[in-house]
């Protein structure tokens, strides 16, 4: 009575777990984790440049701000470890005034205001947890992101943000 019919069969379905994940934010100090053997997937964000909040003066056009800071890098990548491993986590900062933020940020001549740090992962750490200017650290990187550049004081039509 009602024509033809088909019968669909799909194969059965197999959900994985959900990969843990592990985020850190900036503390101003080295983070650590230890991870077991395996493949992870890395994501690191550089942190962005400072803001300039000091008003500079336009010859004709009244004050104004000297525009928006840089947004940080973006990195990604896969690692795979053969034995647990201790990976130190180097969170980068925002710069708060004319010097650079943690982690590599450049300084910027005051009032301009300075660039935001990198954010890495790495084989190494140094004992005093906020240091991060170390060659031992700095050539043991796995993974890095750049910070943005600082916004700066203009005289123009525009104001520039960092890059």
């Amino acid at each position: 009575n009602y024509g033809q019919t088909e019968e669909l069969i799909s194969n059965s379905l197999t959900i994985k777990p959900r990969p843990k994940l592990f985020n850190f934010e900036y503390t101003g100090q080295v983070q650590e984790i230890t991870l077991d053997p395996g493949n992870y997937k890395l994501e690191v964000w550089g942190a962005s440049g400072g803001e300039n909040n000091v008003e500079c003066e336009k010859e004709d056009k009244g004050k104004t701000y000297s525009g928006s800071p840089g947004k940080g890098g973006y990195s990604v990548g896969t690692l795979n470890l053969p034995k647990k491993t201790t990976l130190y986590v180097y969170v980068g900062g925002s710069s708060k005034n004319h010097l650079g933020g943690w982690n590599g940020g450049g300084s910027a001549n005051s009032p301009g205001a300075g660039g935001g740090g990198s954010t890495d992962i790495s084989l190494y750490c140094s004992s005093n947890k906020t240091e991060w200017n170390v060659d031992s650290h700095l050539y043991s990187r796995i993974i890095v992101a750049g910070g943005g550049g600082g916004s700066g004081l203009a005289t123009y039509d525009e104001c520039y943000q960092g890059f």
